[in-house]
């Protein structure tokens, strides 16, 4: 997760959405001549907060324990309602049934893509945990969104939306998905998992008007 008191915004970290390039990215709004880091501990400034990246144990921060995946609940009660109401929140999303495809591979899963989906609770936990990146008692509190399939367009629309200077920084690749071939993702559905995927994840795919593509069609 990312705070900047400078340009008044928050980062809030999803899963398998290209979330770690995205907050790299973005960090160096959020504290001055940052060095660009994979992992690292929490940082926190005047000028913001950026949350920890990786396993490794790392010290609180004088403002809280900040961290990357932090619900949105949690991170409002260590901010602050005054901060995390008037700040602009953004948040990275992904077409649901490519996300569960990054995430198979990314496991290095022994199991057969359709028992992946049918016979863990992959589906439902990848669905509850977005939730409470995104809601608070039952409401939508996200207000920019950027799309994994228009990324470097989001962000430098992004950019431009919040007065941002010119950024410093490529949009760097991390954590990428070690996928067997490059496939489209509907090469690993058949019917029975998209039609689980899309009653599991309905109202994500809804709100955020995805669906299931298939290019061979």
């Amino acid at each position: 997760m990312l705070v900047s008191h400078l340009y008044k915004f928050i980062f809030i970290k999803s899963l398998k959405t290209a979330g770690t390039s995205t907050e790299v990215f973005l960090e160096q709004y959020c504290i001055s001549d940052i060095e660009e880091s994979h992992w690292r501990g929490a940082i926190a400034t005047e000028e913001g907060i950026i949350g920890k990246r990786g396993k490794k144990e790392t010290p609180r921060t004088p403002y809280g324990d900040f961290r990357n995946h932090m619900k949105a609940s949690i991170l409002r009660d260590s901010l602050g309602s005054e901060i995390f109401d008037n700040y602009t929140k953004i948040i990275n999303i992904r077409n649901p049934f490519d996300m569960l495809v990054s995430n198979y591979f990314y496991r290095g899963s022994t199991i057969t893509f359709k028992e992946f989906i049918m016979t863990t609770n992959i589906v439902s936990e990848l669905n509850d945990k977005h939730k409470r990146f995104m809601f608070i008692d039952n409401n939508f509190i996200i207000d920019e969104l950027i799309r994994y399939e228009d990324l470097e367009s989001d962000i430098n629309g992004l950019i431009s939306k919040l007065s941002m200077p010119p950024s410093q920084r490529t949009l760097g690749y991390y954590k990428k998905s070690k996928r067997r071939d490059e496939n489209h993702y509907s090469s690993m559905y058949d019917s029975e998992t998209i039609s689980f995927v899309e009653e599991e994840m309905k109202d994500y795919l809804e709100r955020f008007n995805y669906k299931f593509e298939n290019i061979n069609l």
